[in-house]
C-alpha cells in the first residue's frame, strides 16, 4: 500500500506537518501490519536546527 505525500510550494514546508501523515498513521493502526517498511524522509526537513527539532519531536510523538 503506497501513500503519497503531496507536497504543497504555496506553503512554507518547514512549518507543516502534512493532514495526510496522520491519515496513514490511521490506516497502519487500522491494519495492524506485521511489519511496516517506511522508504522516504522522515522531516520535511530545515536549515534551522530548531525546525528541525520540532518537526522530529512531532514525528516521535505521532508514531508511538
Amino acid at each position: 500500500m503506497l501513500f503519497p505525500f503531496p507536497r504543497n510550494p504555496t506553503v512554507s514546508p518547514a512549518l507543516i506537518v502534512s493532514p495526510v501523515f496522520d491519515k496513514v498513521i490511521e490506516k497502519v493502526n487500522e491494519l495492524k501490519p506485521d511489519f511496516m517498511i517506511h522508504l522516504g524522509d522522515r522531516v520535511y526537513g530545515s536549515g534551522d536546527p530548531e525546525i528541525l527539532k520540532k518537526q522530529f519531536l512531532i514525528y516521535r510523538q505521532k508514531t508511538k
